[in-house]
């Protein structure tokens, strides 16, 4: 559909990520984003390659526990951000570019 995973570049899409998360129903707890370290173990990057700036990970994260690549947020811990095995699933948030 031309979409692709949010990209979570500064305070402002962190927040439309929550306001949005909120206003989904509340079986729904974790949601993917576009964030992954599957290249370098420690070295994340969006998916179209670019370089992370902005951060919002739970406290004690990103861990790699269990080998955790790709990066997702959390109701359940205020939607910060936390590394997750990219084969787990969760709901996904989506955005399309204008052009």
């Amino acid at each position: 559909m031309g979409g692709h995973l949010i990209f979570v570049t500064d305070q402002e899409t962190q927040e439309f990520v929550v306001s949005a998360a909120t206003n989904v129903p509340a079986e729904f707890d974790e949601w993917w984003i576009g964030l992954k370290d599957r290249e370098t173990e420690g070295v994340f990057r969006w998916l179209d390659g670019s370089e992370q700036v902005y951060e919002y990970f739970q406290g004690n994260e990103p861990n790699d526990d269990g080998n955790q690549d790709c990066i997702h947020v959390r109701k359940s811990n205020g939607y910060k951000w936390d590394d997750l095995s990219c084969s787990s699933k969760s709901a996904f948030i989506c955005q399309y570019d204008n052009s």
